[in-house]
């Protein structure tokens, strides 16, 4: 297995545990990204993502938004592990790449802060 390869075990599927992260869990808003993090006891991070149709209407526009943050959380899992992270999709806001990866880098800076804390 590649160091950087993201295998279901890093994903959150359970409803359990995004009730848990959305309920115990800190948040961090960033442009239209909202960002739910909690521990999860492992040594590992697990993503899931919460983009409803509602927020984004097309489905090729959830869909590649889903990519973009997979891709960026394939490549910075390395920076915090053991937490449970979340990244909620608010509004249409995100219409190109640049803007989203953007976002999604000043999350992870933030989240790397606050791990450094933790």
């Amino acid at each position: 297995m590649a160091k950087n390869q993201l295998v279901k075990s890093r994903r959150l599927r359970c409803s359990e545990h995004f009730k848990q992260a959305f309920r115990q869990g800190s948040k961090v808003r960033q442009g239209c990204l909202t960002v739910y993090i909690r521990s999860n006891g492992l040594e590992y991070a697990r993503l899931g993502l919460a983009i409803t149709r509602k927020s984004i209407p097309k489905a090729t526009s959830r869909n590649w938004i889903k990519r973009i943050i997979r891709e960026s959380f394939r490549l910075n899992q390395s920076l915090v592990p053991g937490f449970d992270i979340i990244i909620a999709v608010k509004g249409q806001c995100l219409t190109n790449k640049q803007i989203l990866s953007c976002d999604l880098a000043k999350q992870w800076s933030r989240l790397l802060v606050y791990y450094k804390k933790a």
